[in-house]
């Protein structure tokens, strides 16, 4: 079916995402249907659960670095502790799926048990490879994930998509 005949979209509230194009011949009832049709056959996982999409082409680039196993481990942390809405990108704390403040770099230690030295070289190791970003804000850094490898939505803020346009996972420049 062509895009003229859509009469509107049924939009996930949760991602955003377009879930079904509802064209002028189709009726409520039938997406209804199908939406009850792919609830059971379905089963959800993880309930509550917070979540964060991985780009697979960027992500599989990620493959041929050599990356120590304290660095995917902080790397882990960061992206499981990813924002969205307005703290899309940022490395946050949360308490109930609530940005409660900036995850430090003393949180991430704490959590990956590792030495300064090895949070601070992993960082360093990250920036060259755009992999992110860090911004001082007051007294601590905050930790800006590069969208084009890590995102908690598939829309971001301008400022987010600047901070990273030039980065080699940008695959709009293709």
């Amino acid at each position: 079916m062509s895009d003229n005949n859509i009469k509107y979209f049924v939009i996930d509230a949760d991602s955003g995402e377009v879930i079904i194009d509802v064209y002028d011949n189709q009726s409520l009832s039938v997406i209804e249907k199908k939406k009850t049709d792919y609830l059971n056959a379905t089963i959800e996982l993880n309930k509550k659960k917070s979540f964060v999409k991985c780009y697979c082409l960027p992500c599989l680039e990620l493959v041929n670095v050599d990356l120590t196993p304290f660095e995917i481990k902080i790397l882990l942390v960061m992206v499981s502790n990813l924002g969205y809405g307005i703290y899309n990108g940022i490395v946050i704390k949360k308490c109930n799926n609530r940005f409660m403040d900036f995850m430090t770099s003393k949180d991430i230690i704490e959590i990956v048990k590792c030495e300064d030295s090895t949070f601070k070289r992993a960082i360093k190791k990250f920036r060259e490879l755009e992999i992110l970003q860090t911004k001082r804000k007051g007294n601590k850094n905050i930790y800006i994930l590069n969208p084009f490898l890590f995102a908690k939505e598939k829309r971001i803020p301008k400022t987010l998509f600047e901070m990273f346009r030039n980065s080699k996972y940008n695959y709009l420049n293709e």
